[in-house]
């Protein structure tokens, strides 16, 4: 994705710096992005050579500035944009361990130097369909894959509805849909038919029936057929299934979700902990009826600070009901079991911090845009990539 009116990366944050025959490598010292500096210099030149293969460049005579940070809160703390990875004109910024996003946005990058030219304009279901075209595989599943599931369920939308206008726009209103792999097969399926040299023309404007001999219809026509012919394997039909799921877990099954009876037991086999006493040691004191943490994790090994809940959830578990998880901490048990109990309820059930009822953490298989990151919340962009 690109966001190059947004970019402001300040001089002081980024000024480690390693250079390579395309690249100039800025890193922050002394991060764990400077530790595998070696290996993303590498990394970094092979993608160059793999991009250069698959669209049939000679050479690539420009040198990139690649920014890379240790994780993706970093990467947006520092350039301002909320996205998992983003580029514009010979600038790519991506985290330093993320493989998939660093090819994706060195093919935006090499793309927008294409010599072609054309009269038509692109939308960015081109853009982000041709650097996972490149990638062929995204999370360990064929850009193919993806589309064909769609094509086989009747639910893929017609060409003219993806390729034309504000492609972020229909993502926007159509959650769940894989559009970046969904472009990522028709342009798959236009380099092996076509070549590399009839879609660099295209994706530079030129229209379909000058660039490949034939329309827009016809070229859709094609990838259909191919995809009919996909096999999808049993289990990656689950993961995909699993994927389209548009509901949280307690819109799915809300009396799974919530921590009723069933899970919890009956009320008269639980003991309200209000104003129990707090053993020596545990971060913990009561304050008008609420229980208040410093922040620091007191049990196991180590000592962090990310587990514990604020001081503002704290609040929120202390005016909770006395059955619900954040206010009661175990069955009725004697000492360290009790104390046990109450520690993973505070640390394991903190979600009365957002105001909603206490739910049983859900995994979620969907993969973020940008690259993921979210996408939703992400501005406008002219190129774009995934939320891994």
């Amino acid at each position: 994705m690109d966001f190059s009116s947004r970019n402001r990366i300040p001089a002081t944050a980024l000024t480690g710096l390693e250079k390579t025959p395309h690249f100039e490598i800025h890193y922050r010292p002394g991060s764990r992005a400077e530790a595998s500096i070696d290996r993303t210099a590498w990394a970094a030149e092979e993608d160059i050579q793999r991009i250069l293969r698959e669209l049939e460049l000679k050479d690539f005579k420009h040198v990139i500035r690649l920014y890379v940070y240790d994780d993706v809160p970093e990467l947006q703390k520092i350039t301002g944009v909320g996205s998992g990875g983003h580029s514009t004109t010979l600038e790519s910024h991506i985290p330093y361990d993320n493989d998939q996003t660093r090819l994706h946005e060195l093919v935006h990058v090499v793309a927008e130097q294409f010599p072609e030219k054309g009269s038509e304009d692109r939308s960015l279901f081109a853009a982000e369909g041709l650097a996972n075209a490149v990638l062929r595989f995204v999370t360990g599943v064929s850009v193919d894959s993806v589309a064909a599931f769609y094509y086989q369920r009747k639910e893929l939308p017609p060409l003219t509805e993806l390729a034309t206008g504000d492609f972020y726009t229909w993502l926007g209103k159509h959650p769940g849909f894989n559009g970046y792999d969904v472009g990522g097969s028709f342009f798959r399926y236009l380099l092996d038919t076509y070549g590399a040299p009839k879609v660099r023309k295209y994706y530079k404007g030129v229209p379909a029936k000058e660039a490949f001999g034939a329309d827009l219809p016809a070229l859709e026509k094609g990838w259909h057929e191919r995809l009919a012919k996909v096999k999808i394997r049993p289990g990656l039909a689950a993961l995909l299934k699993e994927r389209l799921v548009r509901e949280t877990a307690a819109e799915r099954n809300p009396n799974e979700a919530k921590l009723n009876d069933a899970i919890l037991g009956a009320a008269a086999a639980w003991k309200k902990l209000d104003g129990a006493a707090i053993p020596d040691g545990d971060p913990g004191v009561w304050e008008s009826g609420a229980l208040v943490t410093s922040g620091v994790k007191s049990q196991g090994i180590g000592r962090s600070r990310a587990w514990a809940p604020t001081r503002s959830a704290t609040r929120s578990c202390a005016a909770a009901p006395s059955r619900s998880a954040l206010a009661t901490a175990s069955k009725s048990r004697s000492g360290r079991d009790a104390r046990r109990s109450s520690s993973a309820a505070r640390g394991r059930f903190s979600t009365a911090r957002w105001g909603a009822s206490p739910t049983i953490p859900q995994p979620n298989y969907r993969r973020s845009r940008s690259r993921s990151s979210s996408a939703a919340a992400a501005p406008r962009r002219r190129s774009g990539s995934m939320a891994l």
